[in-house]
């Protein structure tokens, strides 16, 4: 960074914490309370469920449970007794009676509710306060949405809610309120995904069979998302059936998926493996073994797979340590020939994702969720052709040749980041970030090679550019909510950028 980078973002930090000494006094004035926390969770499966919402009935007090099913409400100690509400959609709402004088740890199962079809009746909530421009959409009924082809599809879904479209009918391109595509900061277990389209776009990258929960934020971000303009995506991954093995598959006319979960270590965790493969391998498979047989002359496919792995392991309810893995890859080829040995001509191009997550998450102190998160992402392109020419002639020229340019983006990022809780009216996170951006622009390989009046001529070539940065980060935000009708949000981030030694700041 050098020691002008460091002295310019040392002296910024000045901004960051006078706005944390300025706003911090407020939250000393809420009255004395005990605290009732934990985490609410599938009563079948054992899966954390964010978003969950678990409210007072007396006061009206609430919570939201966070991506890793945490909560923490406060009620006042002049209160022994009381009645929780916690409900989640797509689950029956629960009702705890408890009697308590002092903090106290409760996790919350909740039943899905049943198939049978019920009287609904449909009331006003004055203290569901939603964030602006935050859309969550239930995997089920992302699953049961139409779409072309009978493949469900997460960014196709929320191309049909009101500021977003794809752009061209059919993709999964997510254009919000005018935005590019590149505009958009999707994220995968905390983990940034750099390509989201299969097959030209036809079809995402996320097989909604290993999704839990995704959240569409396009407007107000938070200040611990930064990088883009346009929206951000937060995707995350099941983590696994601690009760029981289950297993689904499924066949399709796009692509056919599975997946496969179950508990492990005596139910103190759990596991996810799903898979997914296009239906095109299979549907050209006669093509390729007539190729191969010299029955045809070309040979062209377009397939990719992806492949989400995920497990947990529990020390105690109140550390828990997670391990994600994804990756994605498309293949587009085509062949020709002609003859076993005449001529062949071979045109590929490959591209793909990789994502690994390793995160710890920590609630043993008062009103505080604490998560401590490692993760890399690649994404690669590579376009490459190969071949030989043989005419038979005497004296003739004969030639074979490889061509292949390949280009990569790497990112290396450790995230700190702190959640906390001192009363039903503040919710302050905090958190730092570090990450290593590398660069491949173009790294260009391959050989030519003749052949001549039985001289051979070999002429090879190797060549790459790589460029490197570091960002660093910190921000600070606040939900302050003076009243059940009002719902004040705050932050501040500060980001710096350091590419080839040279200081890039950005509030």
């Amino acid at each position: 960074m050098g020691n002008s980078g460091i002295s310019i973002f040392l002296k910024n930090m000045n901004y960051i914490l006078i706005f944390c000494f300025c706003l911090l006094p407020i939250s000393l004035f809420a009255q004395h309370h005990y605290t009732i926390s934990g985490t609410i969770s599938d009563a079948r499966t054992g899966e954390a469920l964010c978003g969950a919402v678990i409210a007072d009935t007396a006061y009206r007090f609430m919570a939201y449970s966070n991506n890793y099913g945490f909560y923490s409400l406060s009620i006042p100690q002049r209160e022994s007794r009381h009645t929780l509400s916690i409900s989640y959609v797509g689950y029956a709402e629960k009702r705890i009676r408890n009697r308590t004088h002092a903090d106290t740890i409760l996790n919350i199962t909740l039943e899905p509710r049943s198939d049978t079809l019920q009287s609904i009746t449909i009331t006003s909530n004055r203290t569901s306060l939603q964030p602006i421009g935050r859309l969550y959409i239930p995997m089920q009924q992302i699953n049961d949405a139409p779409t072309l082809g009978g493949e469900s599809d997460l960014l196709k879904t929320y191309t049909t809610m009101p500021g977003v479209s794809s752009g061209v009918e059919s993709t999964t391109g997510l254009l919000v309120r005018g935005g590019d595509t590149d505009q958009n900061l999707i994220c995968l277990d905390d983990a940034i995904v750099y390509n989201t389209a299969h097959a030209n776009g036809f079809v995402s990258v996320f097989n909604s069979q290993a999704i839990k929960s995704a959240t569409l934020i396009k407007g107000g971000f938070p200040a611990r998302y930064g990088g883009r303009l346009s929206s951000v995506l937060d995707v995350v991954m099941k983590e696994g059936n601690r009760e029981r093995l289950s297993g689904e598959f499924a066949l399709g006319t796009v692509s056919s998926r599975g997946i496969i979960e179950g508990p492990l270590w005596r139910k103190k965790g759990s596991f996810m493996v799903s898979g997914r493969i296009s239906s095109t391998a299979l549907q050209r498979l006669p093509q390729r073994i007539a190729f191969d047989a010299g029955k045809r002359s070309s040979y062209d496919n377009f397939s990719f797979y992806d492949l989400n792995v995920k497990t947990n392991y529990e020390f105690n309810p109140q550390q828990k340590l997670f391990i994600s893995f994804y990756h994605g890859f498309d293949n587009r080829i085509n062949q020709q020939q002609e003859g076993s040995n005449v001529r062949y001509d071979s045109h590929e191009v490959k591209w793909g994702n990789i994502t690994t997550t390793l995160r710890y998450t920590d609630s043993r102190r008062k009103n505080t969720f604490s998560k401590y998160v490692v993760y890399y992402t690649k994404y690669a392109y590579q376009i490459g052709r190969d071949g030989f020419l043989n005419t038979y002639v005497p004296d003739s020229v004969l030639s074979d040749f490889s061509q292949h340019s390949r280009s990569t983006v790497e990112d290396i990022s450790a995230q700190y980041a702190v959640d906390y809780m001192p009363s039903n009216r503040y919710y302050w996170r905090m958190g730092v970030e570090l990450t290593q951006h590398r660069y491949t622009p173009a790294q260009q390989q391959g050989y030519f090679r003749t052949y001549e009046d039985g001289i051979s001529n070999d002429t090879m070539y190797n060549s790459q550019s790589k460029l490197s940065a570091i960002e660093a980060a910190v921000y600070i935000e606040n939900e302050f909510r003076p009243n059940n009708n009002w719902n004040i949000s705050s932050g501040l981030r500060y980001s710096g950028f350091v590419p080839q030694s040279k200081y890039y700041q950005t509030r």
